[in-house]
């Protein structure tokens, strides 16, 4: 007897002729498979054994035959045996299931339909293709069994986090919306998920859908929080942002959109008539500009030459100008300038100019050389010794922005260009001259101006939006204006100066922020607990205290932030005593 034969007495109303067919079936060779044609002959036990798992619905009176005759326990005997011969054939639910993503890839979706529903018929506990059977649900627009196909996912495998995940997302498609929040949150509960991002952003979405703008804010931030490169999250943000007026946020993340998802998301910003590409070149100059730590004694011998270096920049003449030229016209050059470009990678970008330049200036340093030593030094160190570091620098914001100006569709306005370049020599200039003004109006006892003064330079930074590239700059006046007011009044004590010197320290604690987070700024505000507590000054010690445990903490130096607790005790004892 055949296998077409088989397959015929297999689809019988008959127990006893069906029990035969399946023992016959387990007795075949893979030839007689071949013969009927593999895949074909496949497909028919598949149809045969998904109609066996039914049988009660779809076939009444055979089910009631094999109950009434206790026959259960050899109906699914019938049922292994046809699995087992499927197995020996190398029919898997694994493999049904790499044919149903193959199939995907190749945008055949009813073909993997048709895989995964073979895959769970084959192996019902097999939970990857029920997860995948509704992904193709969802992609049919069927989110009702997409439900179905999921929920059976997550019985089999609680901890699916990416099952309850979509799950939450048919639920949201079908306006279920407490559902689907519910589906999330038990998502991102799960400890072992490694992509909790992606229900927490889907919480923003549904907050966002009912309008609750803060709490779509707070979710969004938290799915950044945990990936820092999602764009999804970054645009949305930005998107929010936008609608409720906030247009700096908005700029901020939509900005981070584009950097790590330029081509997906440009469209939808520019319909905010937004410049996409005057903020990635914000964005990169404003990186670009953090390689560059200029010494600040190198700056204060070399301030007229800096000044004469950035004029030129600034009016395009530079004596480089000829191999910036030539690294423009490079065909392969041209070619990888926009794929780096909208990386918005500074690091990235660096490397990639700095070895175009070495490859160009190559010819300029051989021939300006000493040949006895040029052949001991690498290609780099060549090229950064015969230009000074000034120039090497300047060399490469030049390429940068004749790059970016180069090129179609990545033009930046001339005005964000120049405000840009010269940002950091104008923001060391003002912290220059506030410190030089700020030690001379001390010395000459004149205090009555300088609360506001102080005020000033505070606002200025927030203003100019550039706190964090110059962080370490302002850091450092605050720390020498520290010494040079506790010398003052260690000297002899004034009132007045011990005014201003609070009134710093205290704006400074306030103004401080997680990203100023560091081991040095924090052994900083230790001297200056110590500092206002010997001073009788509790209340200052005490937000110095709080502010010092709270970057250790983030530091992770837990011991560190368990003294510190120690010492906000004892100045809060100190302080009961006193009063």
């Amino acid at each position: 007897m055949g296998l077409k034969e088989i397959l015929d007495d297999l689809k019988k109303d008959d127990f006893n002729e069906i029990w035969k067919a399946a023992k016959r079936l387990s007795e075949l060779d893979r030839s007689d498979f071949e013969d009927f044609g593999f895949e074909a002959a496949i497909d028919k036990i598949l149809e045969i054994l998904e109609f066996y798992t039914e049988v009660d619905t779809k076939n009444p009176e055979l089910w009631e035959a094999i109950i009434s005759n206790n026959k259960e326990k050899k109906w699914e005997e019938i049922k292994e045996t046809i699995r087992e011969k499927l197995r020996e054939l190398d029919v898997t639910p694994y493999n049904l299931n790499d044919k149903g993503i193959d199939a995907q890839d190749e945008d055949n979706d009813d073909l993997a339909l048709k895989y995964y529903k073979q895959a769970v018929i084959l192996d019902p506990n097999y939970r990857w293709s029920w997860y995948n059977l509704g992904n193709i649900y969802r992609i049919k627009d069927n989110n009702t069994k997409a439900v179905e196909c999921y929920k059976k996912a997550v019985e089999i495998y609680p901890d699916y986090g990416d099952a309850w995940n979509n799950l939450g997302n048919a639920y949201y498609d079908l306006n279920e919306i407490n559902k689907a929040r519910e589906s999330y949150e038990k998502a991102a509960s799960i400890e072992s998920y490694n992509s909790k991002h992606l229900p927490i952003y889907n919480i923003g979405l549904l907050y966002d859908k009912l309008g609750e703008k803060k709490k779509a804010i707070e979710y969004f931030k938290k799915a950044i929080e945990l990936k820092n490169d999602y764009a999804k999250a970054q645009y949305n943000l930005g998107r929010v942002f936008y609608e409720i007026g906030d247009f700096l946020e908005a700029q901020k993340y939509f900005t981070l959109a584009l950097i790590n998802d330029f081509d997906n998301y440009y469209k939808e910003i520019e319909d905010y008539n937004l410049n996409v590409y005057d903020l990635v070149s914000k964005h990169l100059i404003n990186s670009y500009m953090k390689f560059f730590k200029l010494d600040r004694n190198s700056i204060e011998r070399n301030r007229a030459k800096y000044v004469k270096y950035v004029e030129k920049i600034i009016k395009n003449k530079f004596h480089f100008d000829k191999y910036i030229d030539s690294i423009l016209d490079d065909e392969d050059y041209r070619k990888s300038w926009s794929k780096e470009y909208k990386k918005g990678n500074a690091e990235s970008l660096d490397v990639f100019i700095s070895s175009w330049i070495f490859e160009y200036t190559i010819e300029y340093v051989d021939t300006n050389t000493d040949n006895t030593t040029s052949e001991h030094i690498s290609d780099t160190n060549r090229t950064k010794s015969k230009m000074k570091e000034y120039d090497f620098n300047l060399f490469k914001i030049k390429l940068l922005i004749k790059s970016i100006n180069y090129f179609p569709g990545s033009e930046i306005s001339e005005s964000v260009k120049n405000k840009l370049i010269a940002t950091i020599y104008e923001t060391y200039d003002f912290l220059r001259k506030f410190k030089r003004d700020f030690i001379i109006e001390i010395d000459s006892n004149n205090y009555k101006n300088m609360k506001p003064k102080i005020k000033n330079v505070f606002a200025y930074l927030q203003e100019k939006d550039i706190k964090i590239v110059h962080k370490e700059d302002f850091f450092n006046l605050i720390k020498d204006l520290a010494e040079f007011l506790k010398n003052r009044i260690q000297e002899k004590y004034n009132k007045e100066i011990f005014k201003i010197f609070k009134y710093i320290i205290t704006k400074f604690v306030k103004y401080l922020d997680d990203n100023d987070a560091s081991l040095e700024v924090t052994f900083f505000l230790l001297d200056l607990i110590k500092f206002f507590f010997d001073k009788l000054e509790p209340d200052l010690s005490l937000e110095c205290a709080h502010k010092a445990k709270h970057f250790f903490n983030l530091l992770n130096y837990e011991e560190d932030a368990k003294k510190v607790s120690n010492i906000i005790d004892k100045i809060k004892k100190s302080t009961i005593r006193v009063s």
